[in-house]
């Protein structure tokens, strides 16, 4: 850790370049992005609105569904125009494997062989064998993308699903 003074570090910062957004003002370039929120609110959705949008600038995208069969992602999606540069990754474990979980070697090499400025992960549980809620999963999951991100200067959307709370605790 490198402990400093707050107007030490600003100071520093101030030679840096400004981020480049990637998304409004909420998503920067080489950021990990996480949306999260309950089941069946829009997270895939709108994750997948953001992506064409920044495919549409010439950006390259990778999106990683382990939510959708082909077909429910082809009903879904029926008639949007998806560029050339959106990509996604289907990804069939193999059942005599004794670990058939996804994991961050299998990015490393779609990055490698794709190109891909950006990745979008729906949803993080595909990254851990743990419960994402549990920290130690999470920190782990969260060390490998930003491996990634430091790496390969790659941009990140992280899908999550948060424990459902009763409507009298809503999630702010």
């Amino acid at each position: 850790s490198n402990i400093m003074q707050a107007i030490q570090r600003n100071q520093i910062a101030a030679n840096e370049p400004d981020p480049e957004p990637l998304y409004y003002n909420i998503w920067n370039r080489n950021e990990i992005a996480i949306l999260a929120g309950e089941t069946g609110v829009g997270k895939s959705i709108l994750a997948v609105d953001m992506l064409v949008e920044l495919a549409l600038k010439g950006l390259r995208v990778l999106y990683y569904d382990f939510e959708l069969s082909r077909k429910q992602f082809a009903e879904r999606y029926k008639g949007y125009l998806f560029p050339e540069n959106f990509y996604i990754a289907e990804w069939d474990p193999d059942p005599d494997e004794p670990n058939p979980n996804f994991n961050f070697d299998v990015i490393e090499s779609d990055i490698e062989t794709t190109g891909i400025d950006i990745i979008c992960i729906d949803n993080i549980s595909a990254l851990s064998i743990k419960n994402t809620v549990d920290p130690d999963a999470a920190l782990h999951v969260m060390r490998g993308l930003k491996r990634l991100q430091k790496q390969a200067g790659l941009s990140a959307l992280v899908l999550a699903h948060v424990p459902k709370r009763p409507a009298t605790n809503p999630m702010t």
